[in-house]
């Protein structure tokens, strides 16, 4: 393919797919600034491309015009990077089931489909892609290198962590394995001289103390109870079916938005209900059946109904958030509006958790006619404490935490898990499984974004517009969470129904999932015994 240009819209294309770009996308990305011709020029590159790819023998995709934009499409298996996606997928399965020899042999084939570097534009933005495609080429490392020490082949690595540790000497990850791999090969002399290396290389680099996973490292280490490279395997249980249909792709104006659908398809009903799930965290809606944990509360909230599911913009697999073009509230609620669109539902429940009830109460008071019912748990009008706002935690304590969260080197004490989630917080399984699907979920700079825009938020003035009813599910006990919060929105949500219970987990797929299932399913019946959506 000649002409450099043509060969970075490409792998722009390629790289995006099988979310379109638009011609101001492409542009942005091709330039630092556009020349006036940049729309005729684009459109030439992208006739020669078509041509081109018409022309390839066998054939390899083609680039096709939507009303967004363009995107290429190619056959399943024709794109590295989708099936290094799908091998991941695969891997974290096999690694959840205990079987870490298979998932080893997995990302063995994913990192053999990473060959050279991506053809990209020298922007601002280039840069940006080609960093993101470096980070995610380094977790794929370690989660290669971490499935070799589980199944037993921790000398194999240690050469290689070697390295890695040495050019990127910041990486607490990479210390953690290869302090494991020594540990696990009979040396645990070298392996605490690394963790004494470690504390000192951060000291001196950065001035601060390692993070909370290699301090749990060097403890085992140190006390000879580094547990077993063994976890539960992942159970489909209760002769459930239930199967995750996607990723699709609605448009949110100039945003993709990834969505699925997770639905018991041995329900057979005619009569689907429709409830839009709008998780927390950074988990991708493509993980949610991989966890046991995380899955069992899906199937339970998935009986008897479609579960819609989406990644926020910024999160997962829908187009990244950066400082430049933050997303807001109101343009997370246009996105589940765009899904809602896409899937032909036309009213829906909603269930919402911590800070995604910010976007349920903006989508009830924007969009009244689309929402039947709302179920929040643990949710608040806004994060932090105001003068007029006694809840929460003060701005500047929660920015820390947050920052302390996202730094490859949290100070001491910092466990986002056993902050939120202290019921799996013990389980290495779980562990290992929240850490890598949260790296893939967002970036640093995006999860930085995403973090900044919930810190700002505050929905206080659209609760009197909210007509909708509400079941506002409490938790107390849960470190993370003020019951403030909920008592707030009892006394200023119109048709709030409030119910408490004691549980120390901010989820609400972690922890007493029947009870919070349950509530919400006898909430919402007479609701949905009024009207339902057709399938």
């Amino acid at each position: 393919m000649p002409g450099r240009k043509a060969r970075e819209v490409l792998t722009m294309l390629v790289l995006a797919s099988p979310r379109p770009l638009s011609v101001e996308t492409i542009s942005t990305q091709l330039w630092e600034d556009p020349p006036p011709a940049a729309t005729k020029t684009i459109q030439g590159h992208l006739s020669r491309l078509r041509s081109v790819l018409a022309a390839a023998r066998p054939s390899v995709g083609s680039i096709d015009g939507t009303t967004s934009g363009y995107a290429f499409a190619a056959r399943s298996g024709e794109v590295d990077v989708a099936v290094i996606d799908d091998l991941r997928a695969a891997a974290r399965l096999a690694g959840l089931a205990g079987d870490h020899r298979r998932a080893a042999e997995l990302l063995d084939e994913a990192v053999a489909l990473w060959r050279g570097e991506p053809e990209l534009p020298a922007t601002i933005r280039g840069d940006l892609e080609r960093a993101a495609l470096a980070e995610q080429r380094l977790d794929l490392s370690e989660d290669r290198l971490a499935a070799m020490i589980y199944s037993g082949r921790s000398r194999e690595v240690i050469a290689e962590l070697d390295r890695l540790v040495a050019v990127h000497p910041l990486r607490e990850r990479l210390w953690a394995l290869l302090i494991e791999a020594l540990y696990r090969a009979g040396r645990q002399a070298d392996a605490l001289a690394q963790c004494r290396r470690v504390r000192s290389q951060l000291r001196r680099e950065i001035g601060v103390d390692p993070g909370s996973e290699l301090r749990r490292i060097e403890h085992q280490v140190v006390t000879q109870s580094l547990p077993e490279a063994t976890v539960s395997p992942v159970d489909s249980g209760e002769g459930s079916t239930v199967r995750f249909d996607g990723p699709h792709y609605a448009v949110a104006g100039e945003a993709h938005v990834a969505y699925g659908i997770i639905a018991d398809v041995a329900s057979g009903t005619a009569a689907v209900r429709d409830l839009l799930l709008i998780n927390p965290t950074f988990i991708p809606i493509d993980s949610y059946l991989e966890q046991p944990d995380v899955a069992r509360a899906m199937r339970l909230l998935a009986r008897d109904r479609r579960v819609l599911v989406y990644d926020r913009r910024g999160v997962g697999l829908s187009d990244p958030a950066t400082p430049q073009d933050a997303p807001s509230i109101a343009e997370w609620a246009a996105d589940a509006v765009a899904v809602l669109d896409a899937v032909g539902a036309t009213t829906v429940d909603v269930l919402a958790n911590a800070d995604t009830s910010m976007i349920a109460v903006t989508l009830a008071a924007d969009h009244p006619t689309r929402v039947r019912a709302i179920g929040l748990v643990n949710g608040y009008p806004r994060f932090t404490r105001a003068h007029d706002y006694p809840y929460g935690q003060p701005t500047a304590e929660i920015a820390g935490l947050l920052n302390a969260i996202r730094s490859t080197a949290p100070p001491p004490g910092v466990d986002v898990l056993a902050w939120r989630l202290p019921a799996v917080a013990p389980d290495p399984g779980f562990r290992a499984w929240w850490d890598a699907v949260g790296r893939r979920g967002a970036s640093p700079r995006s999860a930085a974004v995403i973090h900044e825009v919930i810190l700002r938020a505050d929905v206080r003035n659209r609760l009197a517009e909210v007509s909708t009813p509400v079941l506002l599910i409490c938790r107390t006990g849960c470190a993370s969470y003020d019951p403030g919060h909920s008592r707030y929105l009892a006394s200023r949500l119109p048709t709030a129904t409030f119910r408490e219970h004691a549980d120390p987990n901010d989820a609400w797929f972690v922890g007493d999932v029947d009870w919070v299932v349950e509530e919400l399913n006898a909430f919402l019946r007479p609701v949905n015994d009024v009207t339902c959506n057709s399938a």
